[in-house]
């Protein structure tokens, strides 16, 4: 992650957000979230850091794998992708994505050059990386390199549910 704060800068920033939150709200008790977020600016304003960032969300789940605020692209091979996380809700870096490829269907055979993850959700799967197939099933992780060619087939009666993570920029 790049906010423009060196990685042993927030390991010191950490440190100093525990420290003020410890002192502040006593031993044994763990500080509020809202006053964690004013040390943490606080502290950031001291050291001259702006903070002109987009503030996060909660996309709730709605009926099934549908979720509240989205609307699915579909696909002709019957496929849906869900944009769960995207720019246009302030994402900087990476979006989320669902994925649901009904039961026999396959996603695109791809090679990008960003890499990304998968998060088997529901249903059984082959995936393809490079030239190996390899089977994966629900709590799954997948990882596809820069260049991999990749592709997800639904195996069994089942449709085929997966998360996905993609840099906004690719």
């Amino acid at each position: 992650m790049n906010d423009g704060i060196r990685t042993h800068d927030r390991l010191d920033h950490n440190q100093e957000l525990y420290q003020l939150s410890y002192v502040h709200h006593g031993a044994g008790r763990g500080p509020p979230l809202r006053s964690i977020a004013k040390v943490r600016s606080r502290v950031l304003r001291a050291r001259g850091v702006c903070e002109a960032r987009a503030v996060g969300l909660i996309r709730r789940r709605g009926d099934g794998w549908t979720w509240e605020g989205v609307s699915p692209r579909g696909y002709a091979s019957g496929a849906e992708r869900h944009t769960l996380v995207s720019r246009g809700d302030g994402a900087r870096d990476v979006e989320m994505r669902f994925f649901r490829i009904p039961a026999g269907g396959a996603s695109a055979l791809e090679a990008h050059p960003h890499e990304h993850t998968i998060l088997i959700l529901h249903g059984r799967a082959e995936v393809l990386l490079g030239e190996e197939i390899h089977a994966a099933a629900e709590g799954d992780a997948v990882w596809v390199a820069s260049g991999e060619p990749h592709q997800l087939r639904a195996v069994g009666d089942e449709a085929l549910g997966f998360l996905c993570t993609a840099l906004v920029d690719r």
